[in-house]
């Protein structure tokens, strides 16, 4: 079955070419498929910013800002947090993160890319790899980037502003 093809109400299926959002021709309830927020997190440290080489598809293999998807409850800030400490193990205070950029990205993810508090590579935690994250690093190169949108946000952030 294709993902968003029936009625999530009462299962009647859509016409693949109804735009959306899309009312049900049956009982008549609209269906919405809104972008999913995706938090990113520039994280400066010395005179660089902190990378992580991803694990996992998307961009395997590849050079990341540590980030993912919003939970439920969550806010940005908290998620940033979250996905910080789960991929680099560096804990942030939520309260710390400020909004860099908001960008939409290809796929239809609404990123938002924060940004935290400065601090000495002195001050890192140790770093273990996971499946998901293989290597942390923290660089001024923005080279063999997963995503060009993070690419771009690294160079606004390089070049002092948030465009």
């Amino acid at each position: 079955m294709t993902k968003n093809s029936h009625c999530s109400h009462c299962g009647h299926p859509f016409s693949v070419d109804q735009p959306w959002p899309r009312t049900c021709g049956s009982c008549g309830r609209m269906s919405f498929v809104n972008p999913l927020p995706v938090v990113v997190m520039l994280v400066p440290v010395d005179d660089g910013l902190l990378l992580i080489r991803r694990g996992i598809e998307p961009g395997k293999g590849k050079w990341a800002f540590p980030g993912g998807f919003v939970d439920l409850g969550e806010t940005w800030q908290e998620a940033g947090a979250r996905e910080v400490f789960e991929e680099t193990h560096l804990e942030i205070d939520p309260a710390d993160i400020c909004e860099f950029q908001v960008r939409s990205a290809p796929d239809g993810t609404l990123l938002i890319f924060g940004l935290a508090k400065p601090r000495a590579a002195a001050t890192l935690p140790l770093f273990a790899a996971t499946n998901e994250t293989t290597e942390r690093v923290v660089r001024r190169e923005l080279t063999e980037m997963a995503f060009e949108l993070h690419t771009r946000a690294g160079e606004a952030f390089f070049n002092g502003h948030s465009l």
